[in-house]
């Protein structure tokens, strides 16, 4: 029997799931994940009911509405913080992380994977934002092991719907550089890609660059929506007394404001909510026009934020950069990117009209399941050239001394950098050397992703970095002052 390989689009607003079908050599979507939706794409949210039964999508949502303490939403933005977490009332009010959620979530896919094909699965691949740091990939990919899934591959959200567009939608034999705008419901990845498709199993992607805002998608949206209906109901979110009363308002306005975002993306919207608040009804009427979202994304500073990202990503293509007429195709990803201000907004910048896809939220899915195909299936020659996001290095005082540069191309050794460690710290037996990635030079503006311990027995250290090709981990490989290399290893994450 073929194996069971999944491609998860594990995303802030929803989950989307493919297996790599070797007979017709695509992927297919898994059916009935979400149980109760008429879809297979199904909101990434869980309520807990017993550590055995779990509970996912629209019907997750319908429970946590009344029992909103045993409920949780938008855990992809959590993951990388060591200050989330919650104690969960229906497990003995044991405290979990976003991680711990995140592993419940996989369980619960997983299950319900198995269940629908009848078959145990044997390797997933997970998609991640370009822009989302190390300490995400490494928890997030600890979430699914935990979850007793093999993990074969970490792959870039951009470049999974760079794949998936190349292969079923581009049907170009000419060399083209191809923008991939990647809003989805907690991020905004912006790539730049070279595409080669010599025919339909022989293609090469290679990322030219890659700018993103780590926490501005959907989500965001909807967040500046509910700030205008607590406006307008007058109240704030400290006037409430109860904390699952708070929470219910909470989760209803999100709710309330995700839909109205969506229905105000073809059309005016008319808007009505009742509200209990401290025993109290509280209604919410509006009649919204189209024309007053916009102004409000406007002034909250949506579209210059998004310019300026495309300008950077531009800007750091290359030595000289580009300009935006040398872009030959914008391909819409992610469900936000359907806001028509946000196409505006794209084809005013470049010129020309961006591509809407058919399901602009399924392509992230269906290029992960392909690259969960690649492991297996011999016939296909899809060669991905992927770079680093941002630099990495140490921490040296205040500031950040960048070793592996943002571009260089996964799975290459940066150049030597040599450390005199035997001026740190003289009555230590050891040295501790922080690792960082960010664009700043001042270090508390970047990600610290680890700390890698050296005995003091040398006087020097080189030291080069490299991320790992499958699943982008840092790697360091250390050097005497020979350049002969002594040390190769994952470095080991402590906050």
């Amino acid at each position: 029997m073929e194996k069971l390989l999944l491609g998860i689009d594990f995303g802030t607003s929803t989950n989307f799931i493919t297996r790599y079908d070797f007979k017709k050599g695509i992927p297919v979507e898994i059916a009935n994940m979400g149980a109760h939706e008429k879809g297979n794409i199904f909101p990434n949210t869980i309520y807990i009911e017993s550590e055995d039964n779990i509970i996912l999508g629209d019907m997750a949502n319908k429970k946590g509405l009344s029992d909103p303490m045993n409920y949780f939403s938008d855990i992809k933005r959590y993951i990388s913080s060591d200050n989330w977490e919650h104690k969960i009332p229906h497990i003995d009010y044991k405290i979990h992380s976003a991680k711990d959620i995140a592993t419940l979530i996989f369980k619960e896919i997983k299950n319900r994977v198995e269940k629908n094909e009848n078959r145990k699965v044997d390797g997933v691949v997970l998609t991640v934002p370009y822009s989302y740091g190390d300490t995400y990939r490494r928890r997030l990919r600890e979430a699914a092991v935990d979850a007793d899934l093999a993990v074969l591959k970490i792959i870039e959200e951009p470049i999974a719907a760079a794949v998936s567009f190349g292969v079923f939608n581009n049907h170009s034999d000419v060399d083209e550089k191809i923008l991939v705008f990647d809003f989805g419901g907690g991020t905004l990845d912006i790539t730049v890609f070279k595409f080669t498709k010599h025919n339909q199993s022989n293609i090469e992607i290679e990322v030219l660059n890659t700018e993103g805002i780590e926490n501005l998608g959907g989500k965001d949206i909807d967040n500046i929506l509910v700030l205008k209906f607590k406006e307008i109901l007058g109240i704030e979110f400290e006037e409430v007394n109860s904390d699952v009363e708070l929470k219910q308002f909470q989760e209803t306005l999100l709710k309330l404001a995700s839909e109205s975002k969506e229905l105000l993306s073809e059309d005016d919207e008319e808007i009505y909510q009742n509200f209990i608040i401290n025993n109290k009804n509280k209604e919410l009427e509006l009649d919204l026009e189209q024309k007053i979202f916009v102004k409000w994304l406007k002034i909250n500073n949506i579209v210059g934020q998004i310019e300026d990202a495309i300008d950077r990503s531009l800007d750091d293509v290359g030595k000289d950069g580009i300009d935006p007429e040398e872009i030959d195709k914008i391909i819409l990803v992610g469900g936000s990117s359907s806001i028509p201000l946000i196409y505006s907004t794209l084809e005013d910048y470049f010129g020309k009209a961006p591509m809407v896809q058919k399901e602009p939220d399924k392509l992230v899915g269906y290029g992960a399941g392909i690259i969960a195909g690649l492991t297996e299936d011999n016939s296909l020659n899809y060669e991905i050239i992927r770079k680093v996001s941002k630099d990495i290095g140490i921490s040296k005082g205040n500031r950040f001394e960048p070793i592996l540069r943002k571009n260089s191309t996964y799975g290459t050794e940066s150049e030597i950098y040599f450390i005199d460690i035997s001026k740190s710290g003289d009555n230590e037996q050891s040295v501790k050397l922080s690792f960082y990635e960010g664009d700043s030079s001042i270090i508390e503006d970047c990600e610290k992703i680890g700390i890698l311990d050296m005995e003091k027995n040398i006087t020097k250290i080189g030291i080069a970095l490299s991320r790992a090709e499958n699943d982008g981990r840092l790697k360091y490989h250390l050097y005497d002052e020979h350049k002969t290399l002594i040390e190769t290893n994952y470095i080991e994450y402590r906050g």
